[in-house]
């Protein structure tokens, strides 16, 4: 014998299958009339003009586009600066480009530029602990980033209008000095040893890496990272890559917002 709250959740299970079902065929008689539309039945006389055109033959009126117009400034210390105003969003980023890459990593300290980019940032600055860093950028909703790749550095910025100031400030500490806090660096050490313990994982990066072995063999392209080069790489040794390649002079900005 079914009692009366079985009776009543049997009911209800009853009731959500005929929304469902019901839910089910509206859909699939919406389906249908859109299929219709699909047979040339419903299209319009310019759309079934035009069914039969040759697209070669099709001809547009040009694309206009104006390309926005930079102002260009260059310093006194030699660091050249690109303005491009956008007010349509109250954010402003900011991206420092240099003259730095693993081209100019020692043959026995393959790795170091990658390294040195990885804890520009999250290594802190001699003002700013790493932490103390990573927690006044999160409150004022800001980020800084650094990367080293093959031929050129970059460090940028990303900011709210009215935190610009602050972020600023926090970003030329970034550039000009950098704490390489030994904690992250040893951090940064294991990420890029696990990376290469990991290497022969994906087929793609096998081919591409000994791709650029054979194509590079002899020229600083074709370094390729490995175990001894990365534990061979110092602290200090991040710390001279940063002093001789981060200056002024060597740095392009590119500003906009």
């Amino acid at each position: 014998m079914i009692s009366n709250s079985s009776s009543q959740a049997l009911f209800r299970i009853k009731n959500k299958t005929r929304l469902f079902l019901l839910g089910g065929l509206l859909a699939f008689a919406a389906g249908c009339s859109t299929s219709q539309v699909g047979t040339g039945k419903l299209e319009s006389p310019a759309l079934q003009l035009q069914a039969g055109v040759d697209p070669r033959t099709l001809s547009f009126a040009p694309l206009e586009f104006q390309l926005p117009k930079s102002e260009r400034v260059q310093l006194k210390n030699g660091m050249i600066v690109y303005l491009l105003q956008d007010q349509e969003l109250p954010i402003v980023n900011v991206t420092a480009y240099l003259n730095a890459g693993s081209i100019y990593d020692p043959a026995d300290k393959v790795g170091l530029a990658a390294l040195t980019g990885a804890t520009l940032r999250s290594g802190g600055t001699l003002k700013s602990s790493p932490d103390e860093l990573d927690r006044e950028l999160e409150f004022m909703a800001s980020s800084i980033e650094s990367d080293i790749n093959a031929d050129h550095a970059n460090v940028s910025l990303s900011t709210l209008t009215r935190n610009l100031e602050r972020t600023l400030a926090l970003f030329a500490q970034v550039l000009a000095e950098p704490a390489f806090e030994p904690g992250r660096v040893a951090l940064a050490r294991q990420h890029a040893i696990e990376g290469i313990r990991r290497q022969n994982d994906d087929p793609k990066a096998i081919a591409s890496r000994e791709l650029n072995r054979v194509i590079y063999a002899g020229h600083p392209l074709g370094g390729i990272p490995t175990i001894a080069t990365v534990n061979a790489i110092s602290r200090d040794d991040m710390i001279s890559f940063q002093r001789r390649y981060f200056y002024p002079a060597n740095t392009v900005l590119a500003v906009s917002g």
